[in-house]
């Protein structure tokens, strides 16, 4: 697990005291080329390889936003989704899973969850995490 931030404006633009915050799990270069496009925002960014760990951060952290791939090391990533939305409700609106296949595609809808490929464009893939956190916080 690898956490990065640098202080920067929020997802709107306005300054806030903390900086957006994001956990990425994904195991593939996606999540490490995702952590350094999120983390050049300004964003602080925690990179985690297993869904373990990933679960352990959800308890113990807050998060603007949860990225997840589908195929993780240790379970799949629809389980982490659901162990995480467990824990933290209001993270539901705030979720994307990764994924490459219809199995993965799927589960995403079948938990009313957003989702994108895996091979989805860096810059895509944060703007559709800016989208999910600026939808979120205007409920």
């Amino acid at each position: 697990m690898r956490t990065m931030w640098m202080a920067a404006p929020g997802p709107s633009g306005a300054a806030h005291q903390q900086p957006t915050a994001v956990l990425v799990v994904e195991n593939t270069e996606t999540g490490s080329m995702l952590a350094a496009a999120l983390q050049k925002k300004g964003w602080r960014v925690t990179l985690c390889h297993a869904g373990a760990h990933a679960l352990d951060s959800v308890r113990t952290q807050p998060w603007d936003a949860l990225v997840i791939g589908f195929r993780l090391l240790d379970m799949r990533g629809d389980a982490v989704l659901h162990a995480a939305r467990a824990e933290r409700p209001e993270m539901a609106a705030r979720t994307l899973l990764l994924t490459t296949d219809a199995v993965g595609v799927a589960a995403a809808a079948a938990a009313d969850c957003a989702s994108l490929p895996t091979e989805t464009p860096t810059d895509e893939i944060v703007s559709r995490i800016t989208k999910l956190i600026q939808d979120a916080t205007a409920l």
